[in-house]
């Protein structure tokens, strides 16, 4: 597939400390340098994040980023 001369969109489920997606990025960006790149996630780590996307949902603080759906159990098994 070829990339070049791209609008690209790299979305990850979770920003932790953003390392992951940014070395994803340069990487592209490296091989695709012409293409135009944008990145987006559902949730931030608030707490450890370092390189934020330029979308996101939510933030999130702690150890763990626990999505809305989650969080119903994650209260059950911590009782």
């Amino acid at each position: 597939m070829d990339l070049a001369n791209k609008k690209l969109l790299l979305i990850d489920e979770i920003t932790e400390s953003g390392n992951t997606l940014q070395q994803i990025l340069q990487k592209l960006q490296k091989i695709y340098p012409k293409s135009e790149f944008k990145t987006a996630a559902l949730g931030v780590n608030k707490d450890k994040c370092k390189f934020y996307p330029d979308y996101f949902i939510f933030f999130e603080e702690g150890d763990w980023i626990i999505f809305p759906w989650e969080k119903e159990d994650f209260l059950e098994n911590k009782s």
